[in-house]
């Protein structure tokens, strides 16, 4: 049997190992589908309390990722560096989904806000409370040989699960006990008010549950995301940041207990986060959450390879492939057969080195699906470059969600209208998948309701790239700094409206002081570039 998968084989599997956007908020990403970029180890450390992404970049990925034990299992395999193992105790401090038993929802934090309650405050209840209430269901603190102590009751892939069996540490040692008990209140209004009136008694619950963590040598972190769901209006919201950061930097004066928080760049950025103490600390110790395009193409060959209904086949078509164009154009030994007919077996598996890290293997890799060209000849480009310079913004950043959006929109478009190719993908499809990825990104962006009404009236009127003085005539003409949302955002003249658009990447000043709009905004927006990728016609990509 030949090692090497049909274009309609490797099409069908595109389609099949390729994540879908999913509508369940807050669960893991399947285990077969986890990746950990290398540019990510730094964010993941326990010692990072900001970690800074846009929409795409993965936030919501490790916020679920690191509540899940059977993940953390592995992101300690391949991640040793990031600190953070099965054992580490993690606790949802904010999310997508809905847990009014471990954090506020909006309204709740909108009211205790209106009774004077500061921002902090808050968020330290909920430190607390998940600390406290932890430390009484797992009895912790028990001794070795205590009945019924231990750390082996929390069952399941809960964060408490598995953290300690009960035999202690061997030398008789005692575990520091939790002795600070909280009352039994069921309202987060109860909780804040007590906390509030008895802020040392809190204190030395979370310095109690400290040492205990430290006897075990084990990190406690409270993961937040989805910030955007805690308020209705930008005021409530920053005062959140701002209460949320100070929380963050607090906890850093502890050994094992640490706070992360995702948010994207602009809301970090904002002017009205970081007015208190020693704020410069906590942005200095923050982290981005960035995909070199070697990252993006190794997590592609990992979804493929690990799709539980390949059998192995893609591994050994990737290895055919290293081994078939390697330097030495010798083939495939007979040994490198065999090790290649043991990839069907194996339940991991992770790419080789070359695979993940070589710009030109993974051109080779890449070009094994799509063709060499993009288009009959070289003239048009190359695939495995031109992708990805597409797919970015202006500051260069590419999203994983893009990425793999273009894919599988391109492995469609060809099945429908190609399906005889000799490649898995036309160049006319990644074109297709292209304007999909630029559709989404550009949705995607309007959580920032002030660029549409920026952009969308230089659509038919303007090709890229184009001068600014031709823009501001356009925007004068319909009013744009009268918007209410471009108003609503402190946009109160066009060169700052310019220079927002460039801080969002939507677009960029080129060293002739022309404006240049990339592709993954310029196609979603309906701006027409001479020579560059057509834009739509009635719905449909130009063949």
């Amino acid at each position: 049997m030949s090692t090497l998968m049909s274009p309609t084989e490797l099409r069908d599997l595109i389609r099949d190992a390729l994540p879908a956007e999913s509508a369940e908020y807050g669960a893991p990403p399947p285990e077969h589908q986890f990746f950990v970029p290398k540019t990510h180890a730094r964010a993941l450390h326990p010692n990072i309390p900001i970690v800074l992404g846009d929409r795409g970049t993965g936030k919501s990925y490790w916020w679920a990722a690191l509540q899940s034990r059977p993940h953390r299992a592995l992101l300690g395999h391949q991640a040793p560096d990031t600190r953070i193992n099965a054992d580490t105790l993690v606790f949802p401090g904010f999310g997508k989904t809905l847990d009014l038993h471990r954090y506020p929802d909006k309204d709740t934090f909108g009211h205790l806000l209106g009774q004077g309650h500061k921002s902090r405050m808050i968020w330290k209840t909920v430190v607390v409370w998940s600390a406290g209430t932890f430390a009484a269901e797992h009895g912790l603190g028990a001794t070795a040989g205590d009945e019924g102590g231990g750390w082996g009751h929390g069952g399941g892939d809960g964060y408490g699960a598995g953290l300690w069996d009960g035999s202690g540490f061997g030398d008789g040692r005692v575990i520091p006990r939790v002795e600070v008990r909280l009352p039994r209140l069921s309202s987060w209004q109860e909780r804040v008010a007590w906390l509030t009136a008895n802020p040392e008694e809190a204190g030395r619950l979370l310095q109690q549950f400290d040492a205990t963590m430290q006897a075990i040598e084990r990190d406690s972190i409270w993961v937040f995301d989805a910030l955007d769901d805690a308020a209705d209006d930008a005021t409530t919201f920053f005062t959140l940041i701002e209460g949320l950061s100070q929380l963050a930097l607090e906890l850093r004066s502890f050994r094992r207990l640490r706070a992360k928080v995702f948010l994207r760049t602009d809301q970090f950025e904002d002017r009205r986060v970081g007015r208190f103490p020693d704020a410069s600390k906590l942005r200095a110790s923050s982290a981005p959450l960035r995909w070199l395009t070697t990252e993006l193409f190794g997590l592609l060959w990992q979804l493929l390879g690990n799709h539980p209904r390949d059998g192995g086949r893609y591994r050994q078509d990737l290895y055919a492939t290293l081994f078939a164009e390697g330097l030495s154009k010798r083939g495939i030994s007979k040994k490198e057969q065999q090790e290649m007919l043991v990839l069907a077996a194996a339940t991991e598996w992770t790419p080789p080195p070359e695979a993940q890290f070589d710009a030109k293997v993974q051109e080779r890799l890449f070009h094994r699906i799509t063709g060499p060209y993009m288009g009959e000849t070289a003239r048009k480009g190359f695939p495995y470059k031109w992708l990805p310079s597409h797919l970015a913004d202006a500051h260069g950043d590419i999203s994983p969600r893009s990425f793999l959006a273009a894919l599988m929109t391109a492995t469609q478009h060809t099945a429908d209208h190609f399906p005889r190719h000799e490649h898995a993908i036309h160049f006319r499809g990644l074109h297709a998948g292209l304007h999909e990825a630029s559709r989404i990104r550009v949705g995607e962006i309007a959580e920032h309701p002030w660029v549409e009404p920026l952009v969308l009236p230089l659509a038919g009127e303007i090709g890229v790239p184009f001068d600014f003085a031709d823009v501001e005539p356009l925007w004068e003409a319909v009013g744009v700094l009268d918007d209410p949302d471009v108003r609503q955002a402190e946009i109160d003249s066009p060169a700052v409206a310019s220079e927002r658009l460039v801080h969002l990447g939507v677009w960029r000043q080129m060293k002739t002081g022309r404006i240049d709009v990339p592709d993954i905004y310029r196609l979603g927006y309906g701006l027409a570039r001479k020579g560059g990728v057509p834009l739509l016609r009635d719905g449909e990509l130009r063949r």
